[in-house]
């Protein structure tokens, strides 16, 4: 458009007032600001371009219409409201509102309303300027939205659960609710072994059905990170919230041809009863559903029986890194003897921890916590490192044992064990056949494919293999016959009171038939009397080890004399 040029000569007030006129008219045509003239029915009186460009209909369609025509259907019965408080509001007004164009798209709208008035004061019409903000709404929208949802399942994310929870707490402090931790079943496994695209799709199908078993708007389902998902709930009926979301975990998954089970464990933490804000809930969830996990229970509600986490225990955690790369960890060594000849046979390395403040730690205070992080698996490389060191300083005196050193689950499930462990024997000078890996039932049954393609692979390196703990887990007998063992080790509880219960006796007794004929030796561990090592000997046993052989010593009570005195005594 060209624009109009008014000459600038002396004009007469009437002239002045047309030239202002018509300057404010060409202002308002080339604004990119929609402007609006209403009357006092709320109806346009004046539609310039830009809002044409808006709102998609033309001056002649949208003079004489009522504002309805560009306010959403639900936002109608609103109408009367807002036009009565820009009727009052002699200041005007600010907001952003939706509206919605002639082809039926909602769009953001800014709205700059200013009060038209006659002589007496009385506003007789309304002038508002708009300008289209769909654009910054939206991005500010996809922002927020990326802060409080997760990107992969589109889920409410951790952040979103703490936040909520503490205004919920702020607003309403009486009430009740109930958080509930999922924390899934061999994920790590399914994403390593087919990939993280067929992980994540899983993630992707599991999450859309929590989110339709708990669609209700007192449900909330969030998505903590990895393969750990919540739920936040005002309904406290634990069992019926537990038993719903493990049924919508329990089918299949199909992926690439494949069907999936996935199995979870679940733990719960109430309002106000276990914590007054979101971080300590959270704790508590988190501690219940690693004892869920732990004890292979469905679900399991937080108590303080099971919160290990004590100030002390935390800072221990804290200082567990620096304990392996400074050496304040000592490996203390139990010696097991031939039943028959009541000789040293070997040792098993139990690992201790010298703090500089608690002192001596003992491995059930760390050793748990290691292996929820990945601490377990420098740790694991430490002990067998040290273990093989050691050996080599008996081989050079001409001390040759079998030492067997203990495997956590998570060790058994690392595809790189093996070829760390191959790297260690080739730098010492010891027989591979020496050191011995005790691994136990449940660490097998954790995930049978993997576990036994591992054990393969360290048998091929030489290594003996045993199955510590036997009779606690829950392992199929035929499957145990496709494992490379070497060794079976009974554990304690069936082996300490065999003299006094007859039970315990036969089981012992059967144990040992059963894995002779499998062609594996036996180990009885808890051995705490002589009745028991007598009784363990005419059952034909092949080792033991208990407190009547010895305790677990630091090696350097082992050297010599005195090693041979601890154990000869079992002669007597």
């Amino acid at each position: 458009m060209r624009e109009i040029v008014i000459p600038d000569d002396n004009l007469s007030d009437e002239q002045a007032l047309a030239k202002a006129l018509q300057k404010l008219s060409l202002h308002i045509q080339k604004s990119p600001l929609a402007v609006i003239d209403w009357d006092n029915n709320f109806c346009v009186v004046a539609w310039n371009p830009a809002a044409e460009k808006i709102f998609g209909y033309s001056t002649e369609q949208a003079i004489g219409q009522h504002a309805s025509f560009i306010i959403p259907g639900e936002l109608h019965a609103q109408v009367d409201g807002v036009w009565k408080e820009l009727l009052s509001n002699h200041g005007g007004t600010r907001s952003t509102n939706k509206n919605v164009t002639k082809e039926g798209v909602v769009i953001s709208c800014e709205w700059y309303n200013t009060p038209i008035t006659d002589q007496s004061g009385r506003v007789v019409s309304v002038s508002s300027l708009v300008q289209d903000i769909t654009e910054q709404v939206n991005y500010v929208n996809a922002l927020e939205f990326q802060a409080h949802h997760d990107s992969l399942t589109k889920l409410y994310n951790r952040d979103w659960l703490i936040q909520f929870v503490n205004d919920s707490i702020i607003n309403r402090p009486d009430q009740n609710f109930c958080l509930f931790f999922v924390d899934l079943d061999r994920f790590k496994e399914i994403n390593d072994s087919l990939g993280h695209n067929i992980g994540d799709a899983m993630l992707v199908i599991l999450s859309q059905r929590l989110a339709s078993a708990f669609h209700y708007e007192e449900y909330k389902v969030v998505r903590l990170g990895g393969d750990e998902f919540a739920l936040l709930t005002a309904d406290c009926n634990i069992n019926s919230i537990s038993h719903q979301l493990i049924s919508a975990l329990k089918e299949p998954v199909e992926l690439a041809g494949i069907k999936l089970i996935v199995g979870a464990g679940i733990g719960i933490a109430r309002y106000p009863l276990h914590g007054c804000d979101a971080v300590s809930l959270m704790r508590c969830a988190d501690i219940a559903v690693y004892s869920a996990k732990e004890n292979n229970s469905e679900y399991v509600e937080y108590s303080k029986s099971i919160d290990n986490s004590s100030p002390a225990r935390l800072m221990l955690m804290n200082d567990l890194r620096t304990a392996i790369d400074t050496d304040q960890l000592v490996l203390y060594f139990q010696p097991k003897i031939d039943v028959k000849n009541r000789h040293c046979s070997g040792y098993e390395v139990l690992l201790r921890w010298q703090h500089p403040v608690y002192g001596l730690v003992l491995p059930d205070n760390f050793i748990p916590f290691a292996e929820i992080t990945d601490l377990i698996h420098p740790l694991t490389m430490w002990v067998i490192e040290n273990t093989l060191l050691q050996c080599e300083l008996w081989a050079k005196q001409g001390l040759n044992y079998n030492v067997s050193i203990n495997l956590s689950p998570c060790n058994l499930l690392d595809d790189l064990l093996p070829e760390k462990l191959a790297v260690l024997l080739d730098s010492y000078d010891v027989e591979a056949s020496s050191i011995e890996l005790e691994i136990t039932e449940n660490a097998l049954m954790k995930d049978p494919q993997t576990a036994l393609t591992n054990l393969n692979r360290l048998n091929d390196l030489g290594v003996l293999i045993s199955i510590d703990d036997f009779g606690t887990g829950y392992s199929s007998l035929s499957y145990l016959r496709k494992m490379p063992l070497h060794k079976l080790k009974i554990d304690r509880t069936f082996v300490f009171e065999m003299d006094s219960n007859d039970e315990d006796k036969i089981i012992v007794e059967s144990t040992i038939n059963l894995a002779h004929n499998l062609g594996l030796k036996v180990v009885a561990e808890g051995v705490e009397s002589l009745s028991v090592l007598t009784l363990l000997e005419e059952a034909g046993c092949d080792e033991a080890q208990g407190f009547y052989i010895s305790r677990p010593l630091p090696v350097d009570s082992l050297a010599g004399s005195h090693l041979m005195s601890r154990v000869d005594i079992c002669n007597s």
